[in-house]
Formats: structure tokens, C-alpha cells, sequence
């Protein structure tokens, strides 16, 4: 078989334009000699650059030529992929990215596996971080207009984020924790176009029970979260309109979370 070196790759694929190459390559030459602190900063640096990358690469290859011949990839039968796009997957593996897709179209995602990494360099916070941040690539919280994660797990992710940033105040993503938190109260609450939170059947839509129970049982057993103030406003103004769903839930959201309608 082929070596990696030997594929001719995009353009928009060098592997001296490959940020990932390039930082791993430089954190097993100078990581052990720098102090966590340092590392970390470097890291986070890292992260927001690869970020840029990423969305740079999957820009690139919408508009690649040979892009329905990549999207092969996910196809379930094996011999319907086409050898240029296993070529392709093993050439993004190495800069550590992985293929992944929505809507019946690839794209390219961080490798946690790459990620992993870097963990030897960092702190303990950072790698709490790293292992949550992690496992929301791997489990992403929707797809194709839809919540495609548990109720419980949005929950634990929307406590994971508030506790993260109450107690990491130094942060070197100062805001990105508090953004999380507020992103899984928001879909927590509103639920989303495939998801709704009202049941489709009913006429009018009636908000779902079990989703209000959900949010009493939280205002119990976590007094001391953000979300409560939230969550008792939310109630009250459900119960106001007769837990029937409404434009005016549409309205009330784009009050309470403006952030989320900006993006």
C-alpha cells in the first residue's frame, strides 16, 4: 500500500500549512521543560488556532472537486467507498482530524485521540477540560435540527459548565465555560426545531410534563445552580400561558438568552 507521503494530497493539505503537525511536534521537543502553566496557555492557544484550521479545511473541501468522492465515506457498504477517500481519511487522520458528517454530508472534526496528546503537558484543570470538551465531540449535543443526547446528560453538562466556571475563575478561556452552561440551559428550555418541547400531537401543543417535572426536580436538588433562577422564572411563565406552547415562548426566549439568537 501506498505511504501516506507518496498520496497526492489538496493543496489546502500540506502538511507544512498543518498547524496540528506543527504544535504536537513542538510540545515532545519543549513541553517537559516549560511548566504546566505555561503549557496550558500554549495549549489553549493551540486549541482556538486549530479551531480556525478546522473551519478553514472543511471550507476548502465543500469546494473541492473531488468532494462526493470523499463523502463516500459513509456509505455502510464498504465497497461503495472509493479508494481516493480512504486515502483522503488517512491523510486527515494524521493531522488530527477525523471524518465525521450531518445531514449526509462529511465534514472534519477534532481527533480526540490527537487531543489526548497533549495531556502529559497539562495541568489537571486543563485536562478536566480537555476530557469534557472531549467527550462533547464525541458525543455532540445535536444533529440535523435535533437534541440527540439525554435530557440527564444535557443536565449534567449544563451543571458540568456552571461548576466549571464558578470554580476555575483564572480560566484561560475566560468565557467559554459560562457559554456552555448558558447553551445547554437554552436548549434545556426551548428544546429545538426537531426536538420541540410541546407535543406534537396535541392540539393545541401542550408543553410536555415530564419536562416540567424535570425542571422541579432540578430547583430541588441543586439550590445553589444559576439555572434555578431561570427555571422558577420559566415555570411561572409556562404556567401563565396554560402550558400551552405559543410564539410568545419564542419571544420570551429570545429575552432571557439574546447570546444564543445573536450567533
Amino acid at each position: 500500500s501506498k505511504k501516506l507521503s507518496q498520496i497526492s494530497k489538496p493543496k489546502y493539505l500540506l502538511s507544512e500549512n498543518s498547524i496540528s503537525l506543527l504544535t504536537l511536534e513542538e510540545f515532545k521537543e519543549n513541553g517537559d521543560f516549560r511548566s504546566t502553566k505555561n503549557n496550558d496557555s500554549l495549549f489553549v492557544e493551540f486549541l482556538i488556532n486549530f479551531t480556525t484550521y478546522q473551519n478553514n479545511l472543511n471550507d476548502s473541501l465543500y469546494n473541492d472537486a473531488n468532494y462526493e468522492t470523499y463523502n463516500t465515506l459513509i456509505y455502510s457498504n464498504e465497497t461503495l467507498i472509493d479508494p481516493k477517500a480512504k486515502e483522503f481519511e488517512a491523510i486527515i487522520k494524521e493531522y488530527g482530524f477525523f471524518i465525521s458528517s450531518s445531514e449526509g454530508d462529511i465534514f472534519l472534526e477534532k481527533d480526540p485521540s490527537f487531543l489526548n496528546n497533549f495531556t502529559i503537558y497539562l495541568s489537571e484543570r486543563m485536562n478536566v477540560f480537555k476530557k469534557q470538551y472531549i467527550k462533547e465531540i464525541k458525543f455532540p449535543i445535536a444533529e440535523d435540527g435535533g437534541i440527540i443526547i439525554s435530557t440527564k446528560e444535557l443536565i449534567e453538562r449544563m451543571l458540568f459548565w456552571e461548576h466549571f466556571a464558578r470554580s476555575n475563575k483564572g480560566f484561560e478561556l475566560p468565557e467559554y465555560a459560562q457559554e456552555e452552561f448558558e447553551k445547554n440551559l437554552f436548549y434545556l428550555m426551548f428544546g429545538m426545531d426537531n426536538t420541540p418541547i410541546f407535543d406534537w400531537n396535541s392540539q393545541p401543543h401542550k408543553i410536555k410534563p415530564e419536562l416540567t417535572k424535570e425542571f422541579e426536580r432540578i430547583i430541588g436538588k441543586y439550590p445553589e445552580s444559576v439555572s434555578i433562577k431561570y427555571l422558577e422564572d420559566y415555570l411561572i411563565f409556562i404556567e401563565d400561558n396554560s402550558f400551552i406552547y405559543s410564539e410568545e415562548f419564542n419571544k420570551y426566549a429570545r429575552m432571557k438568552f439574546p447570546k444564543m439568537f445573536g450567533k
